[in-house]
């Protein structure tokens, strides 16, 4: 098969969705079949006339920023697989035109791909679409292995205790959020530190981070850290942090989990999917709360032993349990056969 990868972003930044790209693209060589990335905007340029040489099939990677794509796609009958991968499943379903958008883009493709069941049904009731167009395959995970003190590097004073977070500077996201609330621990336990990484999405979001940064001599952004030095980088930190609003199945916080980094999550359903409260993780759904649980991973290092233990533990053995390359695979060859 030869298999187009739709991907809204270049699968070289440092993104959920290329992340995903990049590792959907390599396990289809290795399993000998022909794929690669094309963004949406090539994908308009590709006419009826060459949509046979092109690829025999288009795997999306998310609803609304491929949509157009999906549809060039129907139009020159290249039958496309559409994987919905977080705010598409989510918050965009809350702004009236980006719905729109994602409920033609969902009914355009010729199969969905969600995370969860539970992603499933929610979509299936919500847009009235049936179930049976809908196929489940988690998120993969591709773990690094680099040998680079991050710390050292960085220069973290030794005694730092750091709270570090990976994403991008956008809203959806809270950036600032960790690090305004840990800046009340700070009053009693000076040895904070807060590290950050991630690429700059909206632009009054960074300004906002690096203003606040450049009068904090407690908290850094790291800028951008390669995909294949993420496992260094997550060692150095003592608890990892996501204040997300929305996700679907999060690398970072899944990248995280395996290094056995206890983490402290925002109490969202992308978050609940992957942790179980105070067993692989601790949520918080308020200030309060954050300020609370971050108190406890601070002064209790048996608590951050077993969340990270229990943490890893369930990442490996969902690695385990399913083959996401062989997933779609699967899910390819059923398409074209029909």
């Amino acid at each position: 098969m030869k298999i187009a990868v739709l991907s809204p972003f270049s699968v070289e930044v440092p993104r959920g969705n290329s992340v995903a790209a990049r590792r959907l693209i390599g396990g289809l060589l290795k399993s000998g079949h022909e794929a690669f990335s094309i963004s949406p905007a090539d994908a308009l340029k590709i006419e009826n006339s060459a949509a046979g040489k092109f690829a025999d099939l288009a795997l999306a990677l998310h609803a609304c920023h491929c949509a157009r794509a999906v549809e060039q796609f129907k139009k020159i009958g290249i039958p496309t697989v559409l994987s919905l991968r977080g705010t598409d499943a989510d918050i965009m379903l809350d702004d009236p035109e980006k719905s729109q958008v994602i409920d033609k883009t969902m009914r355009c493709a010729d199969l969905l791909c969600v995370f969860s069941e539970e992603i499933r049904d929610s979509l299936a009731l919500r847009l009235k679409i049936a179930r049976e167009k809908f196929r489940i395959v988690p998120n993969g995970l591709e773990i690094g292995a680099s040998n680079i003190d991050f710390r050292e590097k960085l220069a973290i004073p030794k005694e730092s205790f750091v709270f570090l977070s990976v994403a991008g500077l956008r809203s959806v996201k809270r950036p600032l959020f960790p690090a305004l609330l840990l800046e009340t621990l700070r009053k009693k336990r000076p040895e904070i530190f807060f590290l950050h990484a991630g690429p700059v999405i909206e632009d009054e979001v960074g300004k906002e981070f690096f203003d606040f940064v450049s009068v904090c001599g407690w908290t850094m952004h790291a800028g951008l850290v390669e995909h294949g030095e993420m496992d260094s980088f997550l060692r150095a930190g003592d608890v990892f942090v996501s204040a997300s609003i929305s996700e679907g199945m999060p690398h970072a916080v899944r990248e995280a989990m395996f290094q056995g980094l206890p983490c402290l999550l925002s109490d969202i359903a992308g978050h609940r999917r992957l942790a179980s409260p105070e067993l692989e993780a601790l949520f918080f759904k308020n200030e309060d709360e954050f300020i609370r649980n971050s108190a406890r991973l601070l002064e209790n290092a048996h608590l951050r032993n077993t969340l990270g233990a229990g943490a890893s533990g369930r990442v490996k053995r969902d690695m385990a349990a399913s083959d996401e390359t062989k997933a779609y695979i699967n899910i390819f060859k059923e398409l074209l056969e029909k």
